[in-house]
């Protein structure tokens, strides 16, 4: 998850976490992660981004309630989707709004955690792993986004 932390930290969901953090860079949050296993739905993984490592921290188990009550910003998200959108199975606009929920304070969607997944992983930041979804469905090779006729 290094790719992720990295992706937060450098949007400006993560500029703000930084900022707003001053003294308290010490400790980790305020962004939470929630990874839905489908094994145990009702208490999913926790990672909590560290501001000062740049890192995910496993936090054990918690459920949804609790980590809202918890982190201000947040994202939950099944690990076989984003492990499916990770290998350019999926589209990232596949889960957003169908399998992923997420919490931020505000109206400000550009400060939201799904925001940055939209900015790491779309298909015009990570053409790699959108040529690979569009030659699974069609079953052809996807002609190279940086190739001219």
């Amino acid at each position: 998850m290094p790719c992720l932390a990295r992706a937060y930290l450098l949007s400006p969901l993560g500029l703000r976490l930084v900022r707003d953090a001053g003294d308290d860079a010490d400790r980790p949050g305020p962004l939470d992660l929630l990874l839905l296993d489908d094994d145990v739905p009702d208490s999913p993984l926790c990672y909590v981004l560290d501001i000062r490592s740049g890192n995910f921290l496993g936090a054990g188990r918690t459920t949804v309630a609790e980590a809202i009550d918890a982190y201000p910003f947040g994202l939950v998200v099944r690990t076989m989707d984003l492990a499916a959108v990770l290998r350019g199975e999926l589209q990232i606009w596949d889960i957003v709004g169908v399998t992923m929920r997420s919490w931020y304070p505000g109206a400000d969607e550009i400060d939201s955690p799904v925001a940055v997944l939209y900015e790491a992983l779309g298909e015009q930041i990570r053409p790699d792993i959108a040529c690979c979804g569009a030659r699974k469905s069609t079953g052809r090779p996807s002609p190279s986004p940086w190739r001219t006729p």
